[in-house]
């Protein structure tokens, strides 16, 4: 049993380090995304309110980033440009308002859950201490299915991003979590957790800064086959010191009964001796008052 629940906390240290390195990993492929926007946000020709030139530098970093679906610059209620219109052509609406609005409202950076098939990290675009723009980048999904797939080295463990809404951002190929759906089962949202559910294991851990989870699902049978030599032996020899302690007590056991009747006998041979030697006393003194 202590065996057992040694091998147990393995499983789970094991699981919740994977589950922790894979939420540092995802957090800081937010942060160098967010760290190239943000760099272009102190580009001088914001200073100047000169667009185009922003456009055109959008272009040539978008050329580098090829998981960037498109570049958008917004003001605090619409997009200015997006590089997938043409300048003067009608922008579509913005597709995640919600973001836009938490940076406006908190000036800061944002990584925001999945929305129409992308994840938009938008950066702020601040002029003498005021809001003035904001940058945002939709960055497909696969680039963190990525991330998560480099860090997950074991084929059979799955591994996905959940957003803070509880829809699955994106995930390891075959995993038991579609992107776009919610978890197929009920969720705790807090720092870290673990927990053995039925023939799986759960592991999760959040990616810092992002309100996202980075969740870890890895067969019972494949996280447990490692340990399975080993729990063999020692059930093996525990089932062998089980035997050899009941046959000891036997022979034991045997050997003090036997020790015991001895005593008795012994006991007994010499109350005979004693009876005998008191029968032959009394038949010689007969014999002489004969």
């Amino acid at each position: 049993l202590a065996f057992q629940h040694q091998q147990q906390h393995t499983i789970e240290h094991s699981l919740r380090e994977a589950a922790g390195g894979a939420a540092h990993l995802v957090e800081r492929a937010v942060r160098e995304q967010i760290g190239i926007l943000k760099g272009m946000a102190s580009s001088l020709a914001f200073d100047r309110w000169d667009l185009e030139t922003v456009r055109k530098e959008a272009e040539r970093l978008w050329d580098l980033h090829p998981e960037w679906r498109t570049v958008i610059v917004t003001d605090e209620h619409r997009p200015l440009f997006n590089l997938h219109f043409p300048p003067g052509e009608p922008i579509t609406p913005l597709r995640d308002p919600e973001s836009l609005a938490h940076v406006w409202a908190t000036g800061r950076a944002i990584a925001g859950n999945l929305a129409h098939g992308y994840v938009a990290i938008r950066v702020p675009v601040e002029r003498s201490g005021r809001l003035v723009y904001t940058i945002v980048a939709p960055i497909s999904p696969q680039y963190f299915s990525d991330q998560l797939q480099a860090h997950v080295q074991d084929q059979l463990w799955k591994a996905a991003i959940v957003g803070s809404d509880g829809i699955v951002i994106a995930a390891t190929p075959g995993s038991p979590m579609p992107v776009g759906k919610p978890l197929p089962w009920d969720f705790p949202i807090s720092a870290e957790g673990y927990r053995a559910d039925g023939s799986d294991y759960k592991a999760w851990a959040s990616v810092a800064g992002s309100g996202w989870q980075v969740v870890i699902v890895a067969p019972a049978a494949a996280v447990e086959q490692p340990y399975a030599r080993t729990r063999m032996a020692v059930y093996i020899g525990g089932a062998f010191a089980a035997i050899l302690t009941s046959v000891l007590t036997l022979v034991l056991s045997s050997a003090w009964a036997a020790r015991r009747e001895a005593v008795r006998l012994r006991a007994e041979i010499e109350g005979r001796r004693q009876a005998q030697s008191a029968l032959q006393a009394s038949d010689e003194k007969y014999r002489r008052i004969v």
